[in-house]
């Protein structure tokens, strides 16, 4: 959702997508690397690129518990408005 200023506006899935997209991407560079390093038999590099590629998944997780909480968040707002305003009571209604 982008505001009248082309801002991100709060409450937006779009930087948790863009979060998981670079989050995935990274992972995906460790991955490449932990493959090479295990191919050419560097334990160092296969132990950090390992390492690596676990904290990226771990960040991906989190950014995907997050954007299940902004979809949540979103769709009890767009709930809340399509049932409107509470009702007006009348002074009868009160006694």
């Amino acid at each position: 959702m982008i505001d009248h200023d082309g801002e991100v506006a709060h409450g937006s899935p779009g930087p948790a997508r863009e979060f998981l997209a670079r989050t995935a991407a990274a992972a995906r560079v460790q991955a490449s690397l932990v493959e090479t390093y295990a191919e050419i038999g560097d334990d160092v590099g296969l132990l950090y690129a390992s390492r690596c590629m676990a904290a990226y998944l771990r960040a991906t997780v989190a950014g995907i518990e997050e954007l299940e909480r902004t979809r949540a968040a979103l769709m009890l707002h767009r709930t809340a408005e399509a049932i409107g305003p509470p009702a007006e009571r009348s002074q009868e209604d009160r006694r």
